[in-house]
């Protein structure tokens, strides 16, 4: 009767199908719980014990810690009649919702309970890899926050659990790990190429050894409007450390380049002496050698990152024109797209465009260029003049350190 229990159901058959022969096959089941409402069948809410719920002990802001970094819980104070508009939510109202939050999880855990058994049925689970992921966090209280839309710890952590044939036993590891290492994870257990274009990085050695690093931070970012500025706070996350640098979201958008100096505000928490983020020990003098080495791993980031990349040292200056209509997307329903760029100096130029695999497809710039503004069109044909089917392709624009990747939408 309730929707995850008809995914299931729906994912049970489509396995049954798939697992006939041997075809590879790749299926992607995605369950809504436990997102509000908090709605399961009575079975799993009598799992548990309310008196036995405890609330969170930390629900103020962090000391030092700017208040736009915050929320008012808006997903869950303005869609539930009994829940207070302003002010602390009752302690009895906050079990309620927890307990509901454990149900909505333990009911999402039978489902997939369900999926692994018919793996197991189907003699498909030897040979088949499964991996388990939520999509964000969820703050069930602390900071006196609720649901997600923040940079700190419970919203942007989330359970990633891989299940990989050959590799025995149940281990955690404390490596930093994004999202975007999923794709080129799978691409190398499966023995497919890894596409040149993607950001994450395989996780294939933590599996085989949790205590391998393959990145020193993961990253999460979200926005707020605070000092009258629209801001985007970008966070980093190590081992140990949670760095956050508010910024212009101008930034976000390819309108100005990353400026240091225009960081409006910057957070830095220590999960070995402050697990629930209490203090921020950004302005700390003995965190300042810490903070310096975040802020060099948060300003390579996100120069790497910008649509206005400059290089190390600040002489060579690709600006491509922010994506609109002139640039045939995102209604690109020309087949012709243009590519507008600028270069501050003389230098090799190299444009290309790649499918969703990674193969370059066709060089449309490989050249040393004098300093000016280009404009570089693109038809819509292959390197052996074939005309490409409609679909998302990639351009890869690089000079020196500079280096772009932007999504194109080809309509045939």
């Amino acid at each position: 009767a309730f929707v995850d229990g008809k995914i299931a159901a729906k994912g049970i058959e489509l396995l049954q199908q798939l697992a006939v022969g041997e075809k590879p096959f790749f299926l992607a089941v995605g369950f809504k719980k436990p997102h509000l409402p908090f709605v399961a069948p009575k079975k799993y809410w009598d799992m548990y014990e309310r008196d036995r719920i405890s609330i969170h002990p930390f629900q103020e802001h962090a000391k030092y810690s700017p208040d736009f970094a915050y929320h008012n819980s808006g997903e869950l104070r303005n869609n539930y009649v009994d829940i207070p508009k302003e002010g602390a939510i009752p302690s009895e109202k906050q079990k309620e919702l927890i307990h509901g939050y454990y149900a909505c999880v333990s009911f999402i855990d039978a489902q997939v309970g369900k999926l692994l058994a018919q793996l197991d049925s189907l003699k498909v689970r030897q040979n088949t890899i499964v991996v388990l992921w939520g999509d964000h966090g969820w703050h069930l209280g602390d900071h006196a926050m609720w649901a997600k839309h923040s940079n700190f710890e419970q919203a942007t952590r989330s359970p990633m659990i891989f299940s990989v044939p050959g590799i025995t036993g149940r281990t955690a590891t404390n490596s930093p790990t994004d999202f975007i290492d999923i794709f080129p994870t799978l691409c190398e257990l499966t023995g497919l190429l890894v596409p040149a274009n993607l950001d994450g990085t395989s996780l294939v050695p933590i599996l085989y050894n949790p205590e391998t690093m393959v990145k020193a931070f993961a990253m999460s970012q979200y926005k707020r409007t605070g000092n009258g500025m629209q801001l985007e706070g970008y966070a980093l996350r190590t081992k140990r450390y949670r760095f956050v640098e508010w910024i212009p979201r101008a930034y976000k958008f390819g309108d100005q380049p990353y400026n240091e100096n225009e960081v409006v505000a910057r957070e830095l928490y220590d999960y070995q002496t402050d697990p629930l983020e209490t203090v921020s020990l950004v302005d700390s003098l003995p965190y300042q050698n810490v903070v310096d080495s975040l802020h060099a791993y948060m300003k390579a980031f996100l120069l790497e990152n910008q649509t206005t990349t400059i290089d190390a040292h600040h002489k060579t200056m690709i600006v491509p024109e922010r994506f609109g209509i002139k640039q045939n997307y995102p209604n690109p329903f020309n087949s012709m797209t243009t590519i507008r760029y600028q270069l501050m100096k003389t230098c090799e130029v190299d444009l290309a465009v790649y499918n969703l695999l990674g193969q370059k497809i066709k060089t449309l710039v490989h050249q040393q260029q004098s300093p000016g503004e280009y404009t570089v069109h693109w038809n819509g044909f292959d390197h052996s003049n074939r005309k490409l089917s409609t679909g998302v392709y990639y351009y890869r624009l690089e000079s020196g350190t500079a280096k772009i990747t932007k999504k194109m939408v080809l309509l045939q």
